[in-house]
């Protein structure tokens, strides 16, 4: 290995360790604070927000604004599409609604949402790229391809929500209500099925349009971009692990949500 390449590992390692730590801080500051009363609306409603602001910078710094924007308006309007088909008919997930605690609504669906769905499938359809090719940008791929990379991309987000759906749904959160409940911590089944078909849907429906579209990244470094992609990643796992309630989704939350960033990260590491 050329010293050269050693030395931006080192810097990489160096970068994603001061984003971790200073995750870590913030996480145990908050969890500690006189903020804490506020938790549930300040994490779930603001964060939502930030999460999809954060997945919008990074794409365009890695993906180039056209595909960035391309990605946001697919993410965005799919996933509100499907919530309010959901909400409306419970076919998609199962019957629920929201409560008011996510703030103003579109129709049935809170503003918040449509920008969670395109910031969590941006950030599995990035980790899932890591994982495979090690790398941000996929070449012109077949379709059974890109048929493949979406249903992984589908996986990793619908863990994401195996995770903090019981969280956020729980008596004690109340930002939306499962009409007959489930036999997943009040979840019902259905829910997974229609996560995996919505995030199954932006994914493909993205990397089809975008191989039209060449890509431009905003960056001529991508290194700490790229681990900023895993770093979020691993916050919001370390977040629902402090902040999970049953308990028992705090364990759950560190095996569905650190894989998926553990072995992008060594896919990162292994081909550069």
């Amino acid at each position: 290995m050329s010293a050269h390449i050693q030395t931006n590992k080192t810097r990489q390692e160096k970068t994603l360790l001061v984003l971790l730590f200073t995750g870590v801080f913030l996480f145990i500051a908050f969890h500690v604070s006189p903020l804490w009363g506020y938790a549930y609306l300040i994490w779930y409603g603001g964060f939502m927000a930030a999460l999809g602001a954060i997945a919008l910078i990074n794409a365009a710094l890695l993906t180039g604004y056209k595909n960035a924007l391309l990605f946001f308006a697919l993410g965005a309007s799919i996933g509100f599409t499907m919530e309010t088909i959901g909400v409306s008919t419970g076919l998609v997930f199962g019957p629920y609604t929201y409560s008011e605690k996510l703030g103003p609504k579109l129709g049935t669906v809170p503003y918040v949402i449509p920008l969670c769905w395109f910031g969590v499938v941006y950030l599995a359809h990035m980790l899932s790229n890591f994982m495979i090719y090690a790398k941000p940008i996929l070449p012109a791929s077949s379709l059974v391809r890109l048929l493949t990379m979406s249903a992984i991309t589908a996986m990793i987000a619908t863990a994401f929500d195996v995770a903090v759906d019981p969280v956020l749904s729980n008596k004690a959160v109340d930002l939306w209500r499962w009409t007959h409940g489930g036999d997943y911590f009040g979840v019902p089944f259905r829910n997974f099925q229609g996560w995996f078909v919505t995030a199954f849907l932006i994914d493909i429906t993205y990397r089809v349009a975008s191989q039209k579209i060449a890509p431009v990244p905003l960056t001529t470094k991508p290194g700490p971009v790229l681990l900023s992609v895993i770093a979020v990643w691993t916050a919001l796992a370390l977040g629902f692990m402090m902040l999970g309630y049953p308990l028992e989704t705090q364990i759950i939350s560190a095996f569905a949500l650190f894989p998926p960033a553990a072995f992008a990260m060594t896919s990162l590491y292994q081909r550069v």
